[in-house]
């Protein structure tokens, strides 16, 4: 997968919306988020050499409350009533882009009726129906987010065009009980984290709604993905004075 990506992106220099923003140097030098995007800036550099920093804050580490009494309670009346009418709730951290992967949960949950999804953002205005399995919360990581996917069976994550560790997938691994993203946002193979279920996006939609709900049958596995998250940021992440020095 990953020569086949390199090939097309040597040929066609087609790079991901976005991501030449990560590019820009400084004091001579470039810098990049993680192995992907060392990988993607040397493929349309020809071979330039790129800093790797991380993308983590320090705060996200810090186990602190960030939501009043009042806003858990309601979170929690939320839940309770969805885990009495639904098999599993599963928290989809995406924002609404086809882009992040919106629509083809849409099409995966069609055929997991007994599993309820919930999106972190309002109705999209130009749906004038939903399934009644998809729910609309608008909220942030701060402001309930947080307490979504850590309440949840599962977090999924279905960016489809990204090329890189997205930064939900690495906070969703502090939290989550299973998390589940898509193998194809990655072309660095150091940037898959144990723990992870990758899924392809090239599958018939039948087939991975089948998987999703084989993964929410398993154990969950948080121990893992919270040991590998901190694993992964131990290799990726520098300081200042580590940067500079």
């Amino acid at each position: 997968m990953t020569s086949l990506i390199s090939e097309t992106l040597h040929k066609e220099r087609v790079v991901p919306p976005g991501v030449l923003n990560l590019y820009k140097g400084f004091m001579g030098r470039v810098f990049v988020q993680n192995y992907s995007h060392k990988n993607l800036f040397s493929i349309v550099s020809k071979g330039r050499e790129a800093t790797m920093v991380g993308m983590l804050p320090e705060s996200l580490f810090i186990n602190k409350k960030d939501l009043s009494e009042d806003k858990e309670k309601y979170y929690s009346n939320i839940f309770n009533r969805l885990n009495n009418k639904y098999q599993f709730v599963v928290v989809c951290h995406i924002n609404f882009s086809g882009a992040k992967g919106y629509f083809l949960i849409k099409e995966v949950s069609r055929y997991l009726q007994d599993i309820s999804f919930i999106f972190p953002f309002k109705k999209p205005i130009e749906e004038k129906e939903t399934q009644e399995n998809l729910i609309f919360l608008p909220c942030s990581w701060e402001t309930g987010l947080r307490y979504l996917c850590k309440e949840s069976d599962m977090v999924f994550i279905p960016s489809i065009w990204t090329m890189q560790v997205e930064g939900a997938l690495l906070k969703s691994c502090l939290i989550a009980k299973r998390l589940v993203s898509i193998a194809e946002s990655i072309i660095d193979k150091r940037d898959y984290i144990e723990g992870v279920y990758y899924l392809s996006n090239s599958e018939e939609i039948e087939l991975m709604a089948k998987k999703i709900s084989n993964i929410l049958n398993l154990p969950p596995n948080k121990d893992t993905l919270n040991s590998s998250i901190n694993k992964y940021i131990s290799k990726t992440k520098k300081t200042l004075e580590e940067l500079f020095s």
